[in-house]
């Protein structure tokens, strides 16, 4: 292979430099398609040797994979429900940032709405057997997790407004363990 890449370079030295430049262009992509070839080949020839060799890695590797799919569908979270519900929360907060007039003027009763709505959103999480990192990143919220995030809100609307980013990843996060689920039991 590498023989008939080197006689056509020697061809291409021969020729003049207006043909030079497309026969060169040609060779080079003959020559990649030639390598590209030859490694589909020797890879699949490598599998089927290994397979015949007995290396069952490939297998083995299949298998630990549908384990652990079986194991998060033997799992008793239900992933879309808590998806769901988390998703209301989310839009929940709306009220929370941009307070109606009455809990703008009430620091207190605005301090204790935004309480409950984080209580009410840790206790979903809990009911729906969410782990202690989900948890612990929606309920604590530190000084740095605030810099330079969130601008246009200031005190504690951008904490809310970081808390409600958090819980629409752990949303979105169990949406899709519920939809790959979901493929999977129907296959």
């Amino acid at each position: 292979m590498f023989s008939a890449l080197l006689a056509g370079y020697v061809l291409v030295v021969a020729v003049n430099p207006e043909t030079r430049n497309r026969i060169t262009f040609a060779a080079t992509v003959g020559g990649l398609i030639a390598i590209l070839i030859y490694r589909i080949c020797s890879v699949s020839y490598h599998v089927y040797a290994d397979l015949e060799a007995g290396d069952t890695s490939a297998i083995e590797r299949f298998k630990a994979e549908n384990a652990e799919l079986r194991g998060q569908i033997a799992d008793r979270t239900n992933h879309q429900a808590l998806a769901d519900e988390l998703t209301v929360q989310h839009e929940r907060r709306k009220r929370l940032i941009r307070p109606p007039q009455h809990l703008r003027d009430d620091a207190v009763a605005a301090e204790t709405e935004i309480e409950q709505w984080v209580n009410d959103t840790l206790e979903i999480m809990r009911r729906h057997g969410c782990n202690n990192q989900e948890i612990h990143h929606v309920e604590s919220i530190m000084n740095p997790d605030l810099v330079g995030v969130f601008t246009q809100f200031t005190g504690k609307a951008r904490a809310v407004a970081v808390r409600t980013q958090r819980i629409a990843d752990i949303a979105t996060r169990h949406a899709e363990i519920a939809e790959r689920l979901a493929l999977n039991a129907r296959q």
